[in-house]
């Protein structure tokens, strides 16, 4: 992601639970998500990139940065999701603006 552009949280319609499914589980180093779901981006002027089927957007400013730690997990079988030991970072932001799709 480039430093410019603001994360987003994206929530979807249950509709779309497959596709995120298929994106949860691959790397988008190895493919490409959008293309393979059919799920389609678009980019605001503010720098940042969502999704046209999402119900609700979070546009985010990034406001600390850090690893996981797989010693504090208080219930130890999260472990389980990571075998590969790939832990996610985590991130705490500042919501800057709300975006609703109705549909």
């Amino acid at each position: 992601m480039a430093q410019d552009r603001r994360p987003t949280l994206a929530f979807f319609y249950k509709m779309c639970r497959e596709n995120l499914s298929f994106c949860g589980s691959k790397s988008g180093r190895d493919v490409n998500k959008a293309s393979e779901t059919g799920l389609d981006p678009f980019s605001s002027s503010d720098s940042t990139v969502s999704f046209n089927q999402a119900e609700l957007i979070l546009v985010c400013k990034k406001l600390y940065a850090g690893g996981i730690n797989p010693e504090d997990f208080i219930d130890s079988s999260v472990n389980d999701n990571y075998k590969t030991k790939d832990y996610h970072k985590m991130y705490i932001g500042e919501i800057t603006k709300v975006l609703s799709i109705n549909k």
